[in-house]
Formats: structure tokens, sequence, C-alpha cells
């Protein structure tokens, strides 16, 4: 998509709010990546000259319209998909990412208007009328520089979210901050954040950053580290994230998001505090917490120990191909999965258990429930341990060894 595109395909609301006596100016992420040669995947807006009444009226003529904050003035028309805003001003008067007193107003300029932003690469706009980049901050040059530098530095360091964008920023744009603004990220408290932000800035971090090892070395250079408990960086962690950032399961157009969990939690001795810290769903927990656990087990390298591996990753195919990605950074390409095959630990029919409840009903139908599961268990760990994978054999070791 070119800005020429962009102008089209927003034409006729760019031409309704002319007519209404006011300006459309697309900003933020949207025109950064555009400059960087990238499809937009939202699409930001502001509109001079008019006010939030008279913009809510003009917005509902292309159908059902969203009003995402009244006292922000931001509306989405569901039809156009684009989120509309008037200019506004904002005054710090309270802790945290939300304790900002708002006042709108159309009035002002675009220099103006975007000094309320994070970082320079975020602050500029495209005037479609006039064809025209908006760049008051030299955001474009610090692009092509490939550095991150704060907007406005008396006004950066109100807003705590912003290091953990600076963050996530760096990491998808391979990008690195000034030391001006790692200075100012050093102050800010990221305890002040609700936890869903932070997770959700983390998530951004690991899952969309082409090199993930530029936003956490930027988190330990800022002294931020310390607020995920335990997360300590070695060069070979910093190395795994990065090749892990190449690698896309099958269906995802994302890294999988527990995948680069457990990668950070590898040098931990527990990772439970960091993952309850970092308030991950109970979801990606038990996922995280069984690689890790599995990727342990494995240097046992025991043949009973990838037998019963493959067997729990039966339960979910998802689980082993996350698992070979994973082995796959930290042991070489294929390595694990050559493993498998010469085991023959993938070939179901030798891990999935043999003797069945049905057998056990026809040979022994004077077993408690309890004692039935044992047995059934029993016999499982026996074809697994010992490799036996014929009926017969593997009942007659069973009575033997008990």
């Amino acid at each position: 998509m070119t800005f020429k595109d962009l102008a089209q395909k927003f034409h006729d609301l760019i031409i309704e709010v002319q007519k209404q006596g006011g300006n459309l100016v697309f900003v933020g992420g949207c025109v950064r990546d555009l400059l960087l040669h990238q499809t937009p995947k939202d699409f930001d807006a502001e509109v001079y000259g008019l006010t939030p009444e008279v913009l809510e009226i003009l917005l509902k003529k292309f159908g059902p319209l969203k009003i995402i904050g009244k006292r922000f003035g931001i509306f989405y028309p569901m039809h156009l998909g684009i989120e509309v805003a008037i200019p506004r001003v904002e005054k710090k008067i309270g802790q945290g990412h939300k304790g900002f007193d708002v006042a709108l107003d159309p009035t002002l300029s675009f220099k103006d208007a975007s000094s309320r932003r994070d970082l320079t690469i975020n602050s500029m706009g495209y005037d479609p009328l006039r064809n025209e980049i908006l760049d008051p901050w030299g955001g474009e040059a610090d692009l092509r520089a490939g550095i991150l530098r704060p907007t406005n530095p008396e006004s950066f360091g109100e807003d705590p979210l912003r290091a953990l964008r600076v963050a996530q920023f760096a990491a998808r744009f391979v990008m690195t901050p000034t030391d001006a603004l790692i200075t100012l990220c050093s102050q800010l408290d990221l305890s002040e954040l609700p936890s869903e932000r932070v997770l959700e800035e983390m998530k951004k971090l690991l899952i969309k950053g082409v090199k993930p090892s530029y936003g956490l070395i930027f988190l330990r250079d800022a002294g931020l580290l310390g607020f995920f408990q335990d997360l300590a960086l070695t060069e070979d962690l910093l190395q795994w994230v990065d090749q892990a950032a190449g690698k896309r399961l099958e269906g995802s157009m994302y890294v999988d998001f527990s995948l680069m969990i457990t990668l950070l939690t590898l040098p931990m001795k527990d990772p439970k505090p960091f993952l309850q810290g970092l308030k991950v769903s109970h979801q990606v927990f038990k996922q995280v917490f069984f690689l890790y656990q599995t990727f342990y087990k494995l240097n046992t390298s025991s043949e009973y120990v990838y037998r019963k591996m493959a067997f729990d990753f039966d339960k979910s195919s998802i689980a082993i191909e996350k698992f070979f990605v994973m082995m796959d950074i930290l042991k070489g390409p294929n390595a694990l999965r050559a493993s498998f095959d010469r085991l023959g630990a993938l070939d179901l029919q030798k891990i999935r258990p043999i003797i069945k409840g049905r057998h056990l009903l026809k040979w022994c139908p004077e077993l408690s429930p309890e004692a039935f599961q044992d047995v059934l268990e029993a016999c499982h760990a026996i074809q697994l341990q010992e490799g036996l994978f014929e009926m017969d054999a593997l009942w007659e070791r069973y009575n033997k060894r008990k």
C-alpha cells in the first residue's frame, strides 16, 4: 500500500470532512508503517476544524458508529475500519496509565496535537488533500537512522506504559533507543500499570518482534528487568528468542507466545513466580510449565523418557510441534525429531497403551475399579520403559513383575 492508496481507500470520508469545513489527517502507526513500506493493519486519523458533535453526525452517514471514548473524542465507523479522533491535549493529574485530564480542541495545530505522542516515529501525520507528510518532530529521519527518540522529553515520563512501548517498538522495528530515552524510561514505575497492559506489551515484544533481544536488552539497560521476577538475560537466551522470532507454527501468523515464554523461563530454577507475576492465562501457564518440565526431563535422555514424552504429546498435537520448534533452536535443526524417529517414539501404535480396559475385563473381571486403573497404568509403563509392543509378551511381563 502507498499513501496514494491510503487516500483512495478513505476518499469518501476525506471529502465529506472537507465539505463540512474540516481536515482529516492520518496519524500514528499507519503513517510510520507506510514509510517503512509495510501495509498498516490499523488506521487512525484526526479531524481538525470540526466539533465532536458535528463529527459524530458526519460519521453516522457511513453506517454504525462505535464511540470508543466520549471524553477522548474517539469514534470508530464500523463499515470504514478506521479510528477517527478529535485532536486533544492531555494533562497528568494522577498515577498510572489513565491518570490524565483530557481536553478536546479541534483548533490545535498538528504540531501541538502530536506533541502528546510518545515517540517521534509515532508523531507523524499525512495530509491526503495536500499529499504531504507532517513531521514536526523529525520522525522520518529517526526511522531512517533506526533510533527511537521521545517526542516531548518533558512529558514523556507521565505515562509508565511508554517504557514497555519502547521495548516492543525496539523489538518490532529493530531500532535502538537513544541514551536520553533510556534514562527517561529508567525513572518510570511499571508497578503503576494494570497487569493486562504489561502482558499485552510483552506479547507484542515477543510475538511481533523481529529481534526480541532488542526489547529485552533495552529493559535491562533501563533497569526495568527486575520488574519481571527472576528474568535474567543470558547470551544464549537472547540468541534463542531471536532465532524463535523467525519461526512460525503452522496456521499462525505469529510466533507462539507460550513457546517464547518457555524460552525465557529455561534459565530459571522455577518458572512459577515469573509466570504468576506476568499473569499469563491459565492455558499459557499450563503449556509453558509442561514444555519447561519436558525439556529438563529430556536431559535424562533415556528411551523411556522419549516414549513417555511422545505419549504425553499425543494428547495435544500442537504441543509436540511447539517442542520440536523449541528444540530445533536449542539443539540444532531436527536433532530431537531424529532421536524420536530412531526410538520409534512417534509411532502411535507403540506409545499408545496396547493393553486396554476391554482386555482386562476379559482377563480379570474381578478387579476393583481402583485396581483396574492401576493395572492399566502399570502395563503401559512397562510398554514404554522396556519397549514391549506385543500384547502377549507385555501381559506376561506384567505378571512376572507382579
